[in-house]
């Protein structure tokens, strides 16, 4: 689902893959994450950029979102030449110096009714929007908190980051001095690649 204006004219009959919807204004993170709960139930719901490329789908296992301890998928991106050989945190895209970052969040959608809201809309400095100094992190750290299993699968799902093009970016940070501790740990933490992570399919690789 693509939000913005400038996607107001796609039809369906032109490209059926995208559904178009004109938000208003530039939704938060929050906002994000409410709108895919409420829309897409029992759904697998990707949150990203609208300019990154999710691949080898095909290999998730749907049933392992459906057990506890809930599973979130959370994947840095890789430059669209890359292989898999090489180690899959994020180096330079189509820009240099872009530091490690999850730009994809895969999770099973309603979310869970004790959602830990306050650590996108509580925690100073907010709202938190998409590009945001920190902001993928604290996506993923709000997830974490709702009790999400969080795995980084970048071995065998590839989010490729066609970032190829000036971008304008939120000059404000989302760190704080209490949430830097927390962010710093679980991107540590959750940025080591698994090789065999749950929700990604032994049998057809």
């Amino acid at each position: 689902e693509v939000f913005g204006p400038d996607f107001a004219s796609i039809q369906d009959d032109h490209v059926p893959k995208i559904t178009a919807a004109i938000y208003g204004h530039q939704p938060t993170y929050a906002e994000v994450f409410r709108y895919a709960s409420l829309e897409f139930p029992d759904k697998l719901v990707a949150i990203s950029n609208a300019d990154v490329v999710l691949r080898n789908l095909h290999l998730i296992d749907r049933d392992a979102f459906r057990v506890m301890p809930r599973l979130g998928l959370t994947i840095p991106v890789v430059p669209p030449n890359s292989t898999y050989g090489r180690v899959c945190q994020p180096p330079t895209r189509c820009h240099e110096h872009m530091g490690p970052s999850w730009d994809v969040h895969l999770f099973q959608s309603p979310l869970p009714s004790d959602a830990q809201w306050q650590w996108l809309e509580e925690l100073e400095p907010n709202p938190v929007y998409m590009n945001q100094m920190g902001a993928e992190n604290r996506a993923g750290i709000f997830l974490a908190k709702s009790g999400f299993d969080l795995v980084n699968p970048c071995f065998h799902i590839r989010a490729e980051h066609y970032h190829c093009a000036p971008k304008t970016h939120h000059s404000r940070s989302v760190y704080s001095e209490k949430a830097t501790p927390e962010l710093g740990a679980l991107s540590g933490s959750n940025n080591i690649p698994v090789l065999n992570p749950r929700g990604i399919r032994q049998d057809c690789r």
